[in-house]
């Protein structure tokens, strides 16, 4: 019984869409008119580093401690399908940001660039921790018909940008020299676990994976595509 509670209390504050709620507050979203429960509960969220509570005694709501609500429900056998709906592209892309700052890389958001023939490219994220380059497409997809035929056309697109974005972009505006041992690595980040783990070399990996991914990235860089900026 209170395990069910505090999945209530779990799945409440994952569909509030606002930045802070108090506990009052969402006692009534609840339903549940125990205090002292609810309190307890956010109490625990706080000290594993789900959500923040401040002195004003509201809860703090972030992506990052969104996506963190959602996998604790996950883990509790709730519906995938049905927590992805309430979360957004751009909270998962904030996430997979935080994810790659906290692993000491630079990250560029919405990078734009034009090819030598003027075909327009965008980059999700670019992530850069001497000598390797990450070139990131967040898909926050959830299961559907056909999806591994499309995460397959994604990588290929992906690997696309990355190539355009090795001969045409000014990669002066990131700091990025030719000739200096850089090079990129085209990379794919989904929210679920996919059918594929790699395509054309290129991983694809489910963001909740991606800190472990990352730790390991060093050691195994070299079994991936990687593109060269060597003259």
């Amino acid at each position: 019984m209170e395990n069910n509670a505090k999945q209530v209390v779990l799945s409440s504050l994952l569909k509030y869409k606002k930045k802070s709620i108090s506990i009052e507050m969402l006692a009534g979203l609840t339903g549940i008119n125990d205090l002292d429960f609810i309190t307890y509960t956010v109490d625990d969220l706080v000290s594993n580093d789900v959500v923040t509570r401040d002195d004003y005694n509201y809860v703090n709501l972030t992506p990052k401690s969104r996506l963190k609500l959602a996998f604790l429900l996950i883990k509790a056998g709730n519906d995938i399908e049905k927590l992805c709906k309430y979360l957004d592209w751009k909270e998962f892309e904030a996430f997979t940001l935080d994810i790659l700052l906290y692993h000491e890389f630079q990250v560029y958001s919405r990078v734009r660039f034009k090819s030598s023939k003027k075909k327009r490219y965008e980059l999700d994220l670019l992530a850069i921790r001497d000598p390797i380059i990450l070139c990131i497409d967040c898909k926050h997809w959830s299961s559907r018909t056909g999806k591994k035929h499309a995460l397959k056309k994604a990588v290929e697109k992906q690997v696309e940008r990355t190539i355009a974005f090795s001969k045409d972009a000014d990669l002066s505006k990131f700091c990025i020299e030719r000739n200096d041992g850089g090079f990129l690595m085209p990379l794919l980040i989904s929210w679920l676990i996919e059918d594929i783990k790699t395509h054309q070399n290129v991983p694809i990996v489910p963001i909740f994976q991606l800190s472990f991914f990352l730790n390991q990235l060093d050691v195994y860089v070299n079994e991936f595509k990687i593109i060269s900026l060597n003259k």
